[in-house]
């Protein structure tokens, strides 16, 4: 949602200019093409180049200051959403793995079975 905003038309991508902030900005919205899922997985990087970026808050412009209010913001809620995503992740994998073995026994079974019904075959034949 804020990844959209920070990207839409209506909010078009500004100019750097001769801005100290501008290496970091560029990087920053590089990483705002990525998926959100890879985002995500950078989230270090990601909030290194947002720290960097605080740290020149004082010498922004308006739209490098919104733009930084933005980054701050879409950081923040990766942050809170990241152990709700771990957790969905940790239960995602468990119930593979429950699945999976699951399956197995279904197919143990199956197989049980029909030596089963071979033994019977041969004891009433």
């Amino acid at each position: 949602r804020i990844l959209s905003r920070v990207m839409s038309p209506k909010n078009p991508p500004f100019e750097c200019g001769q801005s100290p902030a501008s290496p970091v900005i560029k990087r920053l919205r590089r990483m705002l093409t990525i998926s959100t899922e890879d985002l995500m997985e950078d989230f270090g990087e990601f909030s290194e180049f947002v720290k960097e970026l605080n740290d020149y808050s004082w010498r922004l412009s308006k739209e490098e200051k919104r733009f930084l209010d933005s980054v701050l913001r879409l950081e923040r809620e990766l942050q809170d959403s990241a152990s709700f995503v771990i957790a969905v992740e940790n239960v995602k994998d468990c119930h593979s793995e429950v699945t999976e073995a699951v399956d197995s026994q279904i197919e143990i079974t199956k197989e049980t079975m029909g030596v089963q019904e071979e033994i019977l075959g041969i004891c009433f034949n």
